[in-house]
């Protein structure tokens, strides 16, 4: 099973990023865009490190990062997204104001917080 599907977006590795960090956004991609849909399996981490062109370690570590958070689980020998995965909208919204108390937490102003994410969105976009 390869996860190319006709919706899938592309993979494309980036420098500046760490690489399980970029497998586990494009796993949870392809879950939010539907092209995984829940109860559907993900094809082995040799395989799919093979289809992206990283490191099997990568691919675990992205694996486990997603189980942690609740987008996949074990299922036998496999993986599969997870029947209530988190909608990856929700999961990002949380994980931001997590940043942004932490933000707050440290003594930034909201306004040096938005410069902040302005600059980060102008960089990743």
């Amino acid at each position: 099973m390869t996860m190319h599907r006709e919706r899938a977006p592309r993979f494309t590795l980036r420098r500046d990023l760490p690489v399980d960090r970029q497998v586990a956004a494009y796993v949870k991609a392809l879950i939010g865009l539907g092209t995984l849909p829940p109860g559907s399996p993900l094809p082995s981490a040799p395989a799919l490190a093979d289809e992206l062109g990283v490191q099997r370690a990568d691919v675990r570590r992205a694996l486990a990062l997603l189980r942690s958070r609740g987008f996949v689980e074990s299922a036998g020998r496999g993986i599969r997204v997870a029947a209530g995965a988190p909608d990856v909208a929700v999961d990002l919204a949380a994980r931001l104001r997590g940043i942004v108390a932490e933000a707050r937490t440290a003594g930034l102003p909201p306004a040096e917080i938005r410069k902040l994410f302005a600059h980060v969105l102008r960089r990743a976009l």
